[in-house]
């Protein structure tokens, strides 16, 4: 396994590490979608989940919190499955090495994060680099979607 961090066999037939695993790809990729969403709706890209909110009625501002609301439904969700793993196990050792997995599958979400706050891809200029902090993004009130 990656950085030498080796775990039974068995866990990974757990439905634990299958809800770790999809909440932390659900987490990535609406946090790719809500920091994606100025570039998409600049450009009519109709497959971002905010557009997609847009398109069905909703109004932008409550687009933008449905997808944050799922944003921490998932990350409850990775929470509960990785406190289930690590209960798995009465060894020190493997719940030591479960804790490792863990934090390594959350890091690769901070990493996500890090590299769109930094990426020119998706922010103008005025916004580049205010994650992880909190900054405010101008977005259209009627975009063409």
């Amino acid at each position: 396994m990656g950085h030498h961090i080796t775990l039974p066999a068995d866990i990974y037939q757990t439905p634990a590490i299958e809800k770790l695993h999809k909440s932390a790809i659900d987490m990535i990729l609406l946090h790719n979608d809500m920091l994606s969403y100025y570039e998409a709706e600049s450009e009519d890209v109709h497959h971002n989940m905010i557009a997609a909110h847009r398109r069905n009625g909703f109004e932008a501002q409550a687009a933008v919190d449905h997808v944050a609301d799922n944003i921490d439904i998932y990350h409850q969700e990775l929470s509960l499955a990785a406190n289930e793993l690590k209960s798995r196990y009465r060894s020190q050792e493997l719940q030591g090495r479960v804790s490792r997995y863990v934090h390594g599958v959350e890091n690769v979400i901070k990493a996500n994060l890090y590299w769109n706050s930094r990426s020119k891809q998706f922010f103008p200029k005025d916004v580049k680099g205010c994650l992880p902090q909190s900054c405010e993004i101008n977005i259209l009130l009627d975009p063409s979607h």
